[in-house]
């Protein structure tokens, strides 16, 4: 029977060793994001200006206690995992800077990005517009191809490496030009909308050299054609 103790001993000594590293592993969490704001009808001149969150993508090991949102010498408190408060009685018109943070056991991580925002203004979402693209047909000096999720309530602008050029159609029709021939380029692009937040996609394709023809004429055994982008220095067969 006194073999017992020893073992006993030795089992909370290794539990009391262990538990300082895991309380070490727990840290603050990252930032969340504001999603959303918007302002209530103005009374006597004042305003609510409700504000909505997504919680952080790493809660730092520990559940999430709350979250505070705060900017302009305003603050309101988001209990648990709920993801809105209000700011209420703001003077319409007001400028606000926007922050919002997270806490965990081990206290308030980082802020997230500011939001601005006017009081009683036009209301922001954290919607974005990333763009989607089709197939890619090669040139020979670049590539094009449809963006397939084109809306012209977006501003839509681009840019491409290897010293190529982008332009974008008002159906959203993507060029790119100015690549040298066998040359793989990138093309970065950017949606832009006020109040929105900004989207970006990139999309690569190697530039190609293909035949161009004119007009075909006809002959008794079948036609003739020119080749309008014919260059000796490159080897033409055909079946």
């Amino acid at each position: 029977m006194k073999l017992k103790f020893p073992l006993v001993l030795s089992l909370a000594i290794a539990l009391s060793l262990t538990a300082p590293s895991a309380q070490a592993a727990v840290k603050k969490p990252s930032a969340p994001t504001i999603t959303s704001v918007t302002s209530s009808a103005a009374k006597k001149g004042l305003v609510d200006v409700v504000v909505s969150i997504s919680l952080p993508s790493n809660n730092g090991g520990s559940k999430i206690l709350g979250s505070q949102v705060s900017g302009s010498g305003k603050s309101c408190t988001i209990s648990a995992t709920k993801t809105s408060c209000t700011l209420k009685g703001i003077k319409k018109g007001a400028s606000l800077s926007l922050k919002a943070s997270s806490k965990n056991k081990q206290g308030f991580g980082k802020n997230s990005s500011a939001v601005k925002h006017k009081a009683g203004g036009a209301a922001y979402s954290a919607e974005t517009r990333t763009p989607t693209f089709g197939t890619t047909t090669t040139t020979a000096t670049g590539f094009i191809v449809q963006i397939t999720n084109y809306d012209a309530a977006w501003t839509w602008a681009g840019t491409a490496t290897a010293s190529g050029t982008v332009a974008i159609s008002a159906t959203g029709l993507v060029t790119v030009s100015g690549v040298a021939i066998n040359t793989s380029s990138t093309a970065t692009i950017t949606t832009t909308r006020a109040k929105y937040a900004t989207g970006s996609a990139s999309v690569t394709a190697t530039s190609v050299y293909h035949p161009a023809f004119g007009t075909p004429t006809a002959t008794a055994t079948g036609f003739t054609v020119q080749i309008s982008n014919y260059d000796a220095a490159w080897t033409w067969a055909g079946t």
